[in-house]
C-alpha cells in the first residue's frame, strides 16, 4: 500500500493493520511523518512538532507487539494533539497563537 492510502486511512482501519501486523506502528510513524514535514511548510499546523519522541514510542509499541503482549486498541496510531498551554515534557506550546 502507499504511503498516500495509509494517510487517507481511518484510525480504526489502521490500528486493524497494525494489530493484525500488516503495517508497522513504525511504517505509519514514519509515514505519516513525511507527510507533515512534506506539508507543514504551508499549512504551518504544528508549533512543536515531536518526531523523534514518536519514533521511539512507536518502537516500544512494535516490540510490544511482537513480543504477544496486550495493547491499547489504537496502539501505534500516531495522533496530533492541539496545544492547550498544558506544559507536557518540556515542549512549547501556543495556546492556538502564534
Amino acid at each position: 500500500m502507499s504511503d498516500n492510502e495509509i494517510c487517507r486511512m481511518d484510525a480504526v482501519t489502521l490500528a486493524g493493520l497494525i494489530h493484525s501486523k500488516h503495517l508497522s506502528p513504525v511504517e505509519l510513524v514514519d509515514t505519516v511523518i513525511d507527510r507533515m514535514e512534506k506539508l507543514e511548510p504551508v499549512l504551518h499546523a504544528f508549533c512543536t512538532p515531536t518526531p523523534e519522541m514518536a519514533r521511539t514510542e512507536a518502537k516500544h509499541m512494535e516490540a510490544e507487539l511482537v513480543a504477544g503482549n496486550p495493547v491499547r486498541p489504537l496502539a501505534g496510531y500516531p495522533i496530533g494533539i492541539k496545544d492547550l498551554g498544558i506544559p507536557h515534557l518540556d515542549k512549547l506550546l501556543h495556546k492556538g497563537v502564534s
